[in-house]
């Protein structure tokens, strides 16, 4: 470009108006990217959720003795399945040890029995991003030793969230976390000092080496400046938050071996990571349609491994719905398409004339089609509660038949 400006100005001898001035937007641009408008955030709540479901795939589908690139494939399908065009940025699965690596892309390592395996990944949808951490047990029940540290790393986050407000700076979040992970290492031998004197020598670092978030928006580390501006370059003070700017929170936990380090912490790596919408009041977490809580990850990955890998929906539609007599005279439906739009125009079809597409079509009578309407809405407003017990299961079904359709007005 500033070879044609030459050209053109030596060309012109004056006769021509030629750009004679210089402007960097980026600084400007950047500063409009920061702060997210309805529509972005309404966009940005669509990627998150889904980019949760795909890490609910991915805990479900976790056993001893599959490969990192298994749970990448679970992610992958599930991101494009509901929509989003891509992934935000290369999905980290990390089992094991690689969990002690900030950035392991998704590998051949099996994952082990006792292992913990750390999945960081978001999907991008319409141009935004999403980005979210969970870290759980391969088999579905976190040691003692990591349990310790996935609690500490769990509260930090929380102490960071309850600064994520317009009250704070940027930086309050960081400060917050580093405290609540110091005092955890204090308290399970791993740092050996005072609070005080552990955070003035950085004593936390070997086990905690990276910043508690960055901005989130149409890339996964967003523009802007964490700073005020303006265009000084000497130290500015944090900037304050303002609603409607997205960040992620993100503390962590990473014991790699050492010769004074405990060896029941061995290899564990721990991060959690979600997605915070700035408010007026506090912030607004997006990415917690996936369990976050340990007991809550447990009870998830329990659930489905005794059910042996069955959703609540297609058992309680499996127990619901008897066996149908195929329909007279209706051709096969191609089941294949999967868009927004079809999905809807099926569900409404179904409820209107009582016809149940798949292959070979069946007949379903309209009592047992708003049965499985009404379950999909009670499961979807139980956020994906995976364990539930056959006396309770019992009772939600005559519930269901009781009032959903009374069998009085049934016209099968």
């Amino acid at each position: 470009l500033q070879t044609w400006v030459t050209q053109a100005a030596h060309t012109a001898r004056g006769t021509q108006a030629t750009p004679h001035q210089w402007l960097d937007l980026s600084e400007v641009l950047a500063e409009m990217r920061l702060i997210k408008d309805a529509a972005e955030q309404q966009t940005m709540r669509a990627a998150a959720h889904i980019s949760a479901q795909g890490h609910v795939r991915a805990m479900q589908a976790a056993q001893p003795g599959k490969h990192e690139f298994e749970l990448e494939a679970e992610l992958l399908y599930t991101f494009r399945k509901h929509g989003a065009q891509a992934v935000a940025y290369n999905s980290i699965v990390a089992a094991g040890a690689n969990a002690c690596i900030l950035h392991h892309a998704a590998g051949n390592s099996v994952m082990q029995d006792g292992e913990l395996v750390l999945i960081d990944a978001g999907c991008e949808l319409d141009g935004y991003a999403s980005d979210i951490t969970r870290t759980f047990p391969v088999n579905g029940k976190f040691s003692g030793p990591q349990r310790a540290l996935y609690d500490i790393v769990l509260a930090a986050q929380q102490a960071a969230i309850e600064k994520t407000s317009p009250a704070y700076h940027w930086n309050a979040g960081h400060d917050a976390a580093i405290r609540v992970l110091t005092q955890g290492l204090i308290d399970v031998g791993l740092v050996k000092a005072s609070l005080e004197e552990a955070i003035e020598t950085a004593a936390y670092k070997p086990f905690y080496m990276h910043r508690t978030g960055h901005w989130l928006g149409m890339d996964v580390h967003d523009v802007g400046s964490y700073r005020t501006p303006p265009a000084s370059h000497a130290e500015r003070p944090w900037r304050m938050l303002q609603a409607g700017m997205v960040l992620t929170i993100e503390p962590g936990l990473y014991v790699r071996p050492a010769e004074k380090i405990s060896e029941q912490f061995w290899n564990i790596g721990i991060r959690i990571e979600d997605d915070a919408i700035v408010t007026d009041q506090g912030c607004a977490l997006i990415t917690r349609d996936v369990p976050v809580e340990a007991d809550e990850i447990e009870r998830l990955m329990r659930g489905h491994q005794e059910r042996g890998g069955e959703s609540d929906l297609r058992r309680l539609v499996r127990i619901q719905i008897k066996p149908i007599e195929p329909a007279q005279g209706r051709p096969d439906v191609d089941n294949n398409h999967r868009d927004a739009d079809h999905q809807q125009y099926r569900t409404n079809q179904q409820s209107k004339n009582g016809y149940q597409y798949g292959a070979p079509a069946t007949r379903v009578c309209t009592h047992q089609t708003w049965v499985i309407t009404r379950i999909k809405a009670r499961i979807t407003h139980e956020a994906q509660d995976d364990c539930f017990d056959e006396t309770s299961q019992n009772r939600d079904e005559q519930q269901e038949k009781s009032w959903v359709f009374p069998p009085d007005r049934c016209k099968c």
